[in-house]
């Protein structure tokens, strides 16, 4: 797999990693449950379990996003196709 990067506009370094949206997408699905799971004991959590779905939702329509491992920098793909 071969996705074209380039350095960490923050600090330079060439340790990117590219987060794809189908694992923002899921962690936000996790989440989702953990909530739920809280939700038995506070009803406060159950609030939340809505927001979190429109967000993993939304999540899966955005552009790639890339993370510095260095600095921890995170931007998004710049680059339309």
């Amino acid at each position: 797999m071969s996705d074209n990067w380039s350095p960490c506009p923050r600090c330079g370094s060439n340790r990117v990693q590219v987060k794809s949206k189908i694992e923002m997408f899921s962690a936000f699905i996790k989440l989702s449950i953990v909530l739920f799971l809280c939700g038995i004991f506070s009803v406060l959590f159950l609030w939340l379990i809505p927001i979190a779905m429109i967000i993993a939702v939304v999540l899966l329509f955005t552009k790639k996003s890339y993370e510095c491992q260095d600095c921890k920098y995170w931007w998004d793909d710049k680059k339309s196709k």
